[in-house]
């Protein structure tokens, strides 16, 4: 198999180069359209890279759009992320940026100085966002080799220390192969987005959903204890 089709995000950028114009994202009644995804995450692929490090990306964003094109961005860049729960202390944001083996962190508000001290070498927040613009998006997917980490979900520490959790590649790959044998999704279905990034289900919700160019509407937080207008008003096909 070809090394860079192999990359967990060449099924999104497919079906971007396929149908651009169709819906991606569906957040707060706003569209985001697969080309425009594909920009976006194309471009912070291109900044991991022109930063010369090799390491992980801290995902420090709330499932807004910078989030899944963070998370899209570092598969296309071939790097492992970490997504970090906004609802967590300081401190143990601070920790974990210091534990991670973080070097890049990607976010959608202004980083508090107490972060930017923990650990990071490159930050791209709002304020960068002007930079990004002006830069190229990915033009491939970088190789992704046997053995490589996809990304690392944090434990909650409530019995201690916060534990880093490595997921493989080749564990990513096979799982979505299998939900996609057992629950297709096919490019005319509305998917709820209902979990955080640090839960693994989120695995589902976003690769399952923009590998076959569907639509990925994120449920609101006011509406996440009962979100059965929230199906019906989107016309929800899957959740």
């Amino acid at each position: 198999m070809n090394l860079t089709t192999n990359n967990l995000a060449w099924p999104f950028l497919r079906q971007a180069r396929t149908a651009p114009n169709r819906i991606a994202l569906s957040i707060g009644g706003q569209p985001t359209t697969y080309g425009e995804l594909a920009t976006f995450s194309g471009r912070i692929a291109s900044w991991l890279l022109r930063t010369g490090l090799d390491g992980r990306v801290v995902i420090l964003a709330q499932r807004s759009p910078t989030a899944y094109a963070g998370i899209l961005g570092s598969c296309l860049a071939g790097l492992p992320y970490v997504p970090i729960g906004l609802d967590l202390p300081l401190e143990r944001q601070a920790e974990i940026l210091r534990r991670g083996g973080v070097r890049m962190l990607v976010a959608d508000r202004p980083v508090d100085p107490f972060l930017e001290e923990a650990g990071p070498l490159a930050i791209l927040s709002p304020q960068g966002s002007a930079a990004l613009e002006a830069l190229p998006p990915l033009a491939q997917p970088r190789a992704v080799r046997e053995g490589s980490v996809a990304y690392v979900m944090f434990t909650s520490g409530t019995t201690g220390k916060p534990k880093a959790v490595l997921v493989g590649f080749e564990g990513v790959r096979h799982f979505l192969t299998v939900q996609q044998d057992r629950f297709p999704i096919f490019p005319e279905d509305r998917v709820s987005q209902f979990y955080e990034l640090n839960f693994d289900l989120s695995i589902f919700d976003i690769f399952m959903t923009l590998s076959a160019g569907a639509t990925l509407h994120v449920v609101p937080e006011a509406e996440r204890l009962a979100p059965g207008s929230f199906i019906r008003n989107e016309e929800l096909t899957v959740w």
